[in-house]
């Protein structure tokens, strides 16, 4: 297939066209290059300079190819960022999804995209479901289910994929919200970091590995619809933590501030329609993926 992958030069994005390359399809790539690094482009993939918030530019890309499927990374991912500029965050996760789906009717793709945990309502205590109430409280998870309303109503062949807490090599800093990056910078440079609160919230941390590959699996199957892609596993900032200094031999100990208003206290992702309708599910275990990480941050990052 001819697949255009936006934001294919980021942290998800540039593994999700990796997994495609050596599935044999034939790949483009649109990125501003704003959170995207050059390095992570695939040389066997089609590189465009392109942001999806130009209108003119990017349906006159997609004008020119003629994709068959387009999968949807782009994006703003900073909450924090969300709520300071909230309009900067819906030209980008509103408005650049809309020019994804007008340009996909022009050509008749089909488009897979990636959406977050976020959407769901913070106060729910039992693992997220499909079905569950979405109910999000920043700007960020608000432009996201907007996003998601507008593709599941464009008439579009699709799938939505939730994703849960993505980590993994490539990761890098964009914003207050990823902690692996932020705990190994802290590690090995004594970058400033603090952990909210005690440190006893729970995610649902998955690998970015298993994350390309539900990507693959929606965009090789005909199914629409919206699916979680989580590990189904709740693990702590804690113990997350924890791991990274036995992987790492950090003697040191980790400062902790005051919790974050509003941050959700559990959240984990019930995957069984992914399982059941796509084929796939996790399978990489919390520590295994940590360590992959480590090593990238050693050979890539530092030291």
């Amino acid at each position: 297939m001819r697949i255009l992958v936006t934001g294919g030069a980021g942290f998800v994005g540039s593994h999700v066209v990796d997994a495609l390359l050596e599935r044999g399809h034939d790949i483009y790539i649109c990125d501003d290059l704003s959170s995207g690094k050059l390095g992570n482009i695939n040389s066997q993939a089609h590189f465009e300079c392109c942001d999806i918030s130009d209108p003119v530019r990017f349906l006159s890309l997609c004008g020119q190819v003629h994709f068959e499927t387009v999968c949807h990374q782009a994006a703003q991912p900073s909450l924090l960022r969300s709520v300071e500029e909230p309009d900067f965050d819906a030209r980008v996760n509103i408005l650049g999804t809309i020019n994804v789906i007008l340009a996909a009717r022009r050509i008749g793709a089909r488009v897979v995209m990636a959406s977050t945990s976020a959407v769901y309502d913070d106060t729910l205590l039992n693992s997220r479901h499909e079905g569950d109430l979405l109910h999000p409280t920043r700007p960020y998870g608000i432009a996201k289910m907007a996003a998601e309303f507008y593709l599941r109503e464009s008439g579009l062949s699709y799938a939505v994929l939730r994703y849960g807490n993505v980590y993994g090599p490539r990761q890098v800093k964009v914003g207050e919200n990823q902690i692996i990056p932020h705990a190994l910078d802290y590690i090995f440079k004594d970058a400033p970091f603090v952990v909210n609160g005690d440190g006893e919230q729970t995610r649902d941390f998955v690998y970015v590995g298993d994350i390309a590959r539900a990507n693959v699996a929606a965009l090789e199957s005909a199914e629409s619809g919206v699916f979680n892609v989580g590990t189904g596993r709740a693990a702590s900032v804690n113990e997350v933590l924890d791991y990274l200094k036995a992987l790492t031999h950090f003697a040191g100990d980790f400062k902790h501030g005051p919790p974050k208003p509003n941050e959700p206290r559990h959240v984990t992702l019930n995957s069984n329609r992914a399982q059941r309708v796509l084929g796939w599910r996790a399978e990489t275990l919390l520590e295994a993926g940590l360590a992959k990480t480590v090593e990238w941050y050693r050979q890539a990052v530092t030291i």
